[in-house]
């Protein structure tokens, strides 16, 4: 019986893993969809703005679930995962462009999927920072 829980454990850990390959499409897939993802939506229309935005989400996880037979992904899961790839992806970008001090190990380069992100979102505040803006963390010194 233990080495039933032990499978189970190894199954459920295992599914969790997602290849680039599938991290790509996400990107790609929600690029396509931003629109009805992420846009504004105005009117009265027959379904709510979150019934409409769940629909977008389930169908990028179609999507993603026709080209990779391995797991079945929930729009829910994708949903999850593309916020970690761009929090990640931002993190990354923040890293790079700000290194820290120590000998401690070099922020590897993009993946493919980050470089995705990052190319659409490159020039929102959020990822590059707001232009012309004083960074605090640099000592500057006056005249005084």
């Amino acid at each position: 019986m233990a080495d039933n829980n032990a499978n189970v454990a190894i199954n459920a850990t295992s599914r969790n893993r997602w290849a680039e390959q599938e991290e790509t499409v996400i990107a790609n897939e929600i690029i396509k969809n931003y629109d009805v993802l992420f846009g504004p939506m105005t009117g009265c229309g027959a379904l709510k703005i979150g019934e409409v935005r769940r629909r977008g989400w389930e169908a990028v996880a179609n999507v993603l679930n026709c080209q990779f037979s391995t797991y079945k992904r929930s729009g829910s899961e994708v949903k999850k995962k593309y916020f970690n790839m761009k929090d990640k992806t931002k993190t990354k970008n923040d890293e790079m462009r700000r290194p820290g001090t120590g000998e401690g190990p070099r922020v590897k380069e993009f993946t493919i999927p980050e470089g995705i992100l990052l190319q659409h979102f490159g020039d929102s505040a959020s990822v590059a920072g707001v232009p012309n803006a004083i960074d605090t963390d640099v000592h500057v010194k006056s005249d005084v």
